[in-house]
């Protein structure tokens, strides 16, 4: 069968008129026409099509379109339609009659249709041309070269095609037989799996509660800093390490393990378990008349001791000790201190020392577990 000649047959995108009904169509566009001149009105699933009798009809009908719901309806020719579209990452510098010149290969340009893009309200622009294509090519290209600089096009009325199918149906972005971006894992950087970043706060925290010596940042380390010495100082670094270590180990006998800044109010309780977390702990609640849960929203490791402090407050049971200290932060000190993981291992290493420090001095023989 040969193509039919459609000049008559004009149509709008209901795309935003869910659930048009004909009549609403019709009372709208006797607004405009009278009813004896229209020969048809079709609803599609994406479009209304409607022929009348005369061309000078059809003209008006395109010239001063129809309102319907409070909404602005213009008709765009069935034979003729226009095509919308997007160009990105053109240079500033270039004119708009050579971009016009350039897309006149894939269909007629709309005289004056070619407009610049702009950042929101500024008159800064962005990179991106608009404008309009009459008896547009069935499908543009994703992706052309103007001279040396490259640039993205994109369509409506199904004018650009899928990269990952070549369909013409949907964008890119929603296609069903797009490849799944494998995600690395934060702590081996290898793809397949993920480790949430919170994990290696856990395991330093595991680290410091069973091995008092392991676990620390490298501007922490003894062995690096005596390194250092010895390069800056030369021949006289050993006797500056030495007195370094002396003056490190005076210091340290001069404080005794309750000097934490927290009140010295507490009464050892029952054997329990205490949990020291934020909101992921306070989520638990009490599950358990064994278990202690002082986790508090918003909990750091920076603000350990009133942490502990508001653990003392919730301690209701004055006959029993602490057998384990269960410390479930971590969170939002990754949240807070993003550029500087750092400052979390060190904030870690400090809320440790001071709970160990806040049990030991009542109780040398408990156990603490982190998880």
């Amino acid at each position: 069968m040969g193509d039919i000649n459609r000049d008559l047959s004009i149509h709008f995108s209901t795309k935003y008129l869910y659930g048009l009904k004909h009549n609403e169509v019709l009372c709208a566009i006797e607004d405009v026409i009278s009813r004896e001149s229209i020969n048809s009105i079709q609803l599609t699933e994406k479009n209304c099509v409607v022929t009348v009798k005369e061309k000078n009809q059809r003209d008006r009908l395109i010239t001063v379109g129809i309102k319907i719901r409070d909404r602005s309806v213009n008709f765009v020719e069935i034979d003729k339609q226009l095509t919308n579209v997007t160009i990105k990452d053109l240079p500033y510098e270039l004119s708009d009659s050579f971009v016009t010149t350039q897309m006149s290969q894939f269909g007629q340009v709309v005289q004056g249709s070619i407009r610049r893009g702009v950042i929101k309200d500024t008159s800064i622009e962005n990179g991106t041309r608009y404008l309009q294509l009459k008896n547009c090519v069935p499908i543009l290209p994703n992706k052309i070269s103007f001279g040396k600089h490259e640039i993205r096009l994109f369509a409506d009325n199904n004018r650009t095609s899928c990269k990952f199918c070549n369909g013409t149906d949907h964008p890119s972005f929603k296609c069903r037989d797009k490849p799944q971006q494998l995600r690395k894992c934060y702590n081996c950087h290898q793809p397949g799996h993920v480790s949430k970043a919170i994990v290696i706060i856990f395991l330093v925290l595991r680290n410091f509660l069973t091995k008092p010596m392991a676990g620390h940042i490298k501007r922490d380390c003894e062995k690096y800093q005596d390194d250092k010495t010895r390069r800056e100082m030369g021949e006289y670094a050993d006797e500056i390490i030495e007195g370094r270590r002396g003056q490190s180990q005076s210091f340290d006998e001069s404080i005794t393990p309750c000097d934490t800044g927290i009140e010295d109010t507490y009464v050892i309780p029952k054997s329990k378990t205490l949990i020291l977390g934020a909101s992921n702990g306070k989520r638990l609640g009490n599950f358990s008349p064994d278990v202690i849960n002082a986790s508090v929203s918003g909990a750091s490791f920076e603000n350990i001791d009133e942490l502990l402090n508001h653990a003392l407050s919730v301690m209701d049971d004055t006959d029993a000790s602490v057998e384990k200290v269960v410390i479930c932060l971590g969170t939002n000190d990754i949240t807070r201190n993003r550029s500087d993981p750092d400052e979390v291992n060190v904030n870690a290493t400090s809320a440790v020392n001071c709970v160990k420090s806040r049990f030991q001095c009542k109780n040398r023989s408990l156990h603490y577990h982190s998880s």
